[in-house]
This record gives C-alpha cells, sequence and structure tokens, in this order.
C-alpha cells in the first residue's frame, strides 16, 4: 500500500473527526457533568445502537478476532455466535433496571449506581478499582490493534511506538471535545462505514483467494491438512467444554459488567428505546462476525506460520493491492479503535471524578471542578494504557479476555443491588473480594483449575459469597 494514500486518508480522517468535535462542543452545555458524560440522556435509538455496537466491536474484533480465528479456528466463532443470540435477555433484563436506577439517583456511571444502592465507600472503592484497573487492558488493546495493523500494512516501515504514540496524544485532544455526544454521533457514520468495508475486504479476499466460494475455502483447508480449524476443541485444543463453559457465563454479562457499555444503557431517551436495541443489536453483531470468520480461516490457509495471528488482517490487505479500499479499511479500524477509547476514557474519568474524588474528596465540589479532575484523570489513564501497549501479548483478545474476567467479578454485586432488596452492603464487599482472590489464585497459583477459565471460577464462588 502506498504510504501517502494511507497517511493521506488517516490525516482527512482525523481533520474531521475534530471538526464534529468541534461541532458537538458547541451543542454541550459546558459545565454540564450529566450532559458531557451522557449526552443529557437525550439520544435517540439509531444513535445509541450504533454507538453500542461500534463500542463493543472495534480493533478487538476487526483485528483481534481475525487473528483469533486464524489461530483458534471456527470453533470461537460458533461460540460467539451463540452469545450473540442470547445477550440480548440480560441486556434487556439489566438495562431497564439499570436505566431506571440511574434516572432514580441521577447517577453519570454504573460504578454510582453501586454507591447509591449499598451506601458503603468500601463497595464504591472496590467498583472503582476494578472498573479502572481492568479498562486500562482494554484501552491498551485498542493502541495495540491499530500499532499492529498499520506496522503491518506498511511491512515494518512504520514503528509500532511511532503509532501508538500519535493515538495517545490524539486520543488525549478529542476525547476532551464533545463528550458522549460527539462520540455517540461519530459511531455512527464510522459503525456504517466499517460494516460495509469488512464485507467488501471479505469477500474480494475470498473471490482472489478461493474464486469467491466458502466451500471451496473449507475444502482447502481439509486438503491442507488443518481441518482442525473447522471444528472443536480446535488445532492448539483451546476449545474445551470447560473453556466454552467459562466463556458462557463470563461474556453473557457484558452489558452488565462493562462499565463503558453499561453506561450505553444509560444515555436512552427511555426505556422503549432500549428494546430497539435488543431488537437490532444481534443481527448486526452477528453480521460482523461472518466477514471476520473468513478473513481469519482464509488467511490461516493462505498466510500460513504468522508470527501472530493479529496480523492475519493486514496481510489479507496486502493481498488485496487495492490502496484506496486498504487506506479506507485501516481508517475505519482506527476509527472503530477511537470510538472504544473515547468512551473508556469517559467512563473512567465519569468513575474516578465521581465516584472517587467527590465520594471520597470533595463531596461539594462543583461541577466545574469534577470536570477538571475528569480530565486529569483521563490524562493519566491513557498514558498507563500507553505504556502497556508497548509490551503486547502475542494475540490482542487476550487482553480482552483478562478485562472481562476482572469485570465478571461485579456481576454478584450488581445482581443483587438491581434486584434482591435484602442484599447487604457485607454481601457485596464479600463477594467482589472472594471473586477477585479466586480469579488471583486460579490465574497464577492453582493452574489448570479443573480446565475451567479462572474468571468463571471467581464469579462461582462470588457467587456464593453473596448468596451466603
Amino acid at each position: 500500500m502506498s504510504n501517502l494514500i494511507l497517511f493521506s486518508t488517516i490525516g482527512i480522517y482525523f481533520c474531521i473527526m475534530i471538526i464534529v468535535g468541534l461541532f458537538a462542543l458547541k451543542k454541550r452545555k459546558i459545565g454540564n457533568v450529566t450532559d458531557f458524560f451522557n449526552g443529557g440522556r437525550s439520544l435517540g435509538s439509531l444513535v445509541v445502537i450504533m454507538t453500542f455496537l461500534a463500542t463493543l466491536f472495534s480493533a478487538y474484533t476487526f483485528v483481534g478476532l481475525p487473528g483469533y480465528f486464524y489461530t483458534h479456528g471456527i470453533g470461537s466463532f460458533a461460540f460467539m455466535a451463540f452469545i450473540d443470540m442470547l445477550i440480548v435477555i440480560p441486556t434487556y433484563l439489566f438495562g431497564r433496571k439499570v436505566w431506571e436506577m440511574s434516572k432514580k439517583y441521577d447517577a453519570i456511571s454504573p460504578v454510582e449506581i453501586l454507591t447509591k444502592r449499598y451506601n458503603s465507600k468500601t463497595v464504591t472503592l472496590l467498583g472503582v478499582l476494578v472498573s479502572v484497573i481492568f479498562t486500562i487492558p482494554i484501552l491498551a488493546l485498542q493502541i495495540v490493534g491499530v500499532g499492529k495493523l498499520i506496522t503491518g500494512v506498511t511491512n515494518g516501515s512504520v514503528s509500532f511506538i511511532f503509532v501508538a504514540a500519535v493515538m495517545l496524544i490524539f486520543i488525549l485532544i478529542y476525547s476532551r471535545l464533545g463528550g458522549m455526544r460527539s462520540v455517540a454521533w461519530t459511531d455512527t457514520l464510522q459503525g456504517i462505514i466499517m460494516l460495509i468495508l469488512i464485507y467488501v475486504i471479505a469477500f474480494s479476499f475470498l473471490n482472489i483467494s478461493f474464486e469467491g466460494s466458502l466451500s471451496n475455502m473449507f475444502s482447502r483447508l481439509i486438503a491442507d491438512g488443518q481441518g482442525s480449524l473447522l471444528t472443536l476443541p480446535g488445532p492448539s485444543n483451546f476449545f474445551t467444554y470447560q473453556i466454552l463453559i467459562s466463556f458462557f457465563f463470563i461474556f453473557i454479562f457484558i452489558p452488565l459488567y462493562y462499565p463503558l457499555i453499561s453506561q450505553r444503557l444509560i444515555i436512552f431517551k427511555n426505556k422503549k428505546e432500549l428494546k430497539k436495541l435488543v431488537l437490532f443489536f444481534p443481527i448486526l453483531a452477528f453480521l460482523i462476525f461472518i466477514p471476520t470468520v473468513i478473513i481469519g480461516l482464509g488467511a490461516a490457509n493462505v498466510f500460513p506460520g504468522l508470527e501472530s495471528g493479529d496480523y492475519a488482517f493486514s496481510e489479507v490487505l496486502n493481498l488485496l493491492e487495492n490502496p484506496y479500499i486498504s487506506a479506507l479499511a485501516v481508517v475505519g479500524i482506527i476509527a472503530a479503535a477511537m470510538s472504544s477509547v473515547d468512551s473508556m476514557l469517559l467512563v473512567v474519568g465519569a468513575i474516578l471524578s465521581r465516584d472517587l474524588y467527590k465520594r471520597f474528596f470533595r463531596p461539594n465540589a462543583s461541577s466545574k471542578k469534577e470536570l477538571w479532575w475528569s480530565t486529569t484523570f483521563i490524562v493519566i489513564t491513557a498514558i498507563i494504557a500507553f505504556i502497556v501497549a508497548l509490551n503486547p501479548p502475542n494475540l490482542i483478545v487476550e487482553l480482552g479476555i483478562l478485562s472481562s474476567a476482572g469485570f465478571v467479578q461485579l456481576v454478584p454485586a450488581y445482581i443483587g443491588g438491581l434486584f434482591w432488596k435484602k442484599v447487604t452492603k457485607f454481601g457485596a464487599i464479600c463477594s467482589i473480594i472472594v471473586g477477585l482472590s479466586s480469579l488471583l489464585v486460579f490465574n497464577y497459583f492453582i493452574n489448570p483449575c479443573f480446565g475451567f477459565h479462572p474468571g468463571f471460577l471467581g464469579l462461582v464462588f462470588g457467587s456464593l459469597t453473596i448468596i451466603i
């Protein structure tokens, strides 16, 4: 790909995002905390659905998922498609309650719901620590995804560190402009463009390498001795039944425990808008999985032996030899990553300024002071994520799984707070501590743990604790 075309396209994209951010800044009520973090709870269903989708499916999806399919095979697709069909149930059940309680307590972050429900500084502190600490790997994941992509498509002529540094600077500028309103607006446009582009890329690759036929791709995999990619537990024996059960319970609660997703359950105008999300989200999510499977499995056959499966997408782009499509695809993935990063920094800023600074240090702080501290926390968090990204794992999906395993330890406290009137703050505190301790012990000291993921075992022990 021509570097001139690539970086010219990226430059145009950055300019457009800054313009959108400035426009959203004019619409925003300056000094209004709710308007900055939640768009004044006035966003319509289309905008919220697209920002929900763009936030959940980012560099993790378009770089990480093809890499995951490249490494572990189609078993992960079957599992994710199954989760996708069922996730609408907790999205509606929990989303309705989260919206109601956020309205009742005027909460701007999901942790604030825990704070108001349990009226315990210890619960608040644990919620803040878990939400922030396990958001950092997801932040780093976006930087790693974009860095690996651009390094791959430029054949190493642009260094990973340079890409990560430029992205960090732009993130800090953009995240302070229009708040949630600008993020939601750009997500809508970016989500539509990325969905179209990923299909163009996947089916162009299928046409060039496999004569446009999925059956040809599957036949080639079998003929070339790669049939294990099409079966469970996969070529590296990863997707065992224990892991499938673990991942089911870890990922089914994403709408509740994932801070930047649960925050989007707060920004709807009303509960009726939430029903539209439940209807359309699984359809759009399933449509995203299909091209990533084609890219991942096809690349495993055409480009075997890559240093990391995360380079599968960039190899496919290079194969297409269409600099304009490739440049647009890179920009689309940068946009998807940016939408997630902006959302994460917004929710981290909300949690640290409202649930940490205001609750523990300055209960009577003004909105202006709260927003100032939010900006400070955002800068610090972004720098930490940048440092973490400088030493990435082989597959960026591993960062996502680690974060989800940590977040899920808040689920017993969240569900108890939303649905169980007799739940106690002591039970919530103990469940979080037991869950996190179990995750730590089973991940670093007692592993393997009967084949189950440590995050799932932490959830089990935390749930038993809060019930007891």
